[in-house]
């Protein structure tokens, strides 16, 4: 029985250690090693219980951890003048969905100025590299929180230099705030800021009405759960009613104008069959 306690002990210390230098080095590498060494008293105190930083799969909560390094002042992203920093995104799952999404996330963030280095697929996966002119790097904690609102997860993030390497779960993922279209029979909208995106489901017939007002030229894309086309709908005539077939396995669809917004500017009103 003593022996048993004894190596009891023996596993559990080199569990304990092994998530505390898992920890550490996560910090060490978000914060940099200059800072973490003028800060080590601090970061151990503040990561003194490791098991809260993992959540019930023990991967480590990057949510946690970033906003514990954040209300410390410990995570400073702020640059000097503006600087170009390199960003490599991974996806594991809905490659042309979880793109659309990032991109729409970060626009809200702020942030426009970037150049596309590569977009790689393998199978499910995606790789997204681009540069980025900014002051101030991407705020990965607001970034965690926006993607857990479409049901996506920050898995691993990594800070070399001017290099930010990120690693998204996105097997659940969703477009960026689709108007639920599946739990409403009739849907009226105002002028758009853009395209309106609508997330629907079993319905065979879509019908739209513009408002007087507009000069509404219809396109209407249909997509798949992955965002693969299924459908595109165009017609360069101003209408005022429109009545078109859903094609099967249909889980978004986008209204447009061919040529500007401002043509959809009395908003619509959508309704199905």
């Amino acid at each position: 029985m003593h022996r048993y306690l004894v190596s009891l002990f023996i596993i559990l210390f080199f569990v304990l250690t092994s998530a505390n230098a898992n920890i550490n080095d996560k910090v060490k590498q978000l914060i940099g090693e200059t800072d973490y060494a003028v800060h080590e008293s601090l970061i151990f105190y503040l990561f003194q219980n490791q098991e809260e930083f993992y959540d019930y799969s023990q991967n480590i909560n990057y949510k946690k951890l970033i906003e514990t390094l954040e209300k410390n002042n410990l995570l400073d992203l702020t640059l000097t003048g503006n600087t170009t920093l390199n960003y490599k995104f991974i996806f594991n799952h809905n490659p042309k969905k979880s793109l659309n999404l990032l991109k729409d996330i970060l626009r809200s963030q702020g942030h426009f100025n970037y150049m596309t280095n590569t977009i790689q697929r393998e199978e499910n996966n995606l790789f997204w590299d681009f540069n980025i002119d900014t002051n101030a790097a991407i705020n990965p904690l607001l970034l965690s929180e926006n993607l857990a609102k479409h049901f996506c997860k920050l898995t691993d993030i990594k800070k070399e230099g001017n290099t930010w390497t990120i690693t998204i779960d996105t097997f659940t993922s969703d477009v960026y705030k689709p108007f639920d279209f599946i739990s409403n029979e009739e849907m009226i909208f105002k002028k758009p800021l853009k395209e309106y995106f609508l997330k629907i489901s079993n319905a065979e017939i879509l019908k739209v009405y513009s408002y007087s007002g507009n000069s509404w030229r219809p396109s209407i894309g249909f997509y798949d759960e992955e965002l693969n086309v299924l459908k595109l709908y165009k017609k360069d005539s101003f209408t005022k009613f429109l009545r078109v077939n859903i094609p099967k396995n249909t889980k978004y669809i986008k209204i447009d104008d061919l040529y500007s917004l401002a043509n959809l500017k009395k908003g619509i009103k959508v309704l199905k069959e």
